[in-house]
């Protein structure tokens, strides 16, 4: 049995080192805070939703934003939306060229 018990300690310190390097490194610093940045594909006052196109080509959907921060946007404009860490809303601002 006292064989047994080193290479069972080994076994187990691996697999735990292993899970941690797996795991890779926690960001000490994450942005409560996050920028998406596309150009309005659609766009609906009445219900808050928009269709944006990003630069990497996906496009996002965002609902319920405030139809007070969609007046004077219009298809095609480019737009910065900043959204909090609980993913609402924070600003939609037009970005310029």
């Amino acid at each position: 049995m006292k064989r047994l018990r080193t290479p069972i300690w080994v076994v187990v310190i691996l697999l735990i080192a292993s899970g941690a390097i797996a795991a890779g490194p926690v960001p000490a610093d994450d942005s409560p805070e996050r920028l998406v940045k596309g150009t309005i594909l659609t766009i609906s006052p009445i219900t808050g939703d928009l269709l944006l196109s990003q630069n990497q080509g996906s496009v996002i959907v965002i609902y319920g934003i405030d139809p007070e921060r969609l007046k004077g946007l219009m298809v095609g404009d480019r737009i910065t939306v900043r959204l909090g860490r609980d993913s609402r809303v924070h600003e939609v601002a037009r970005s310029d060229l």
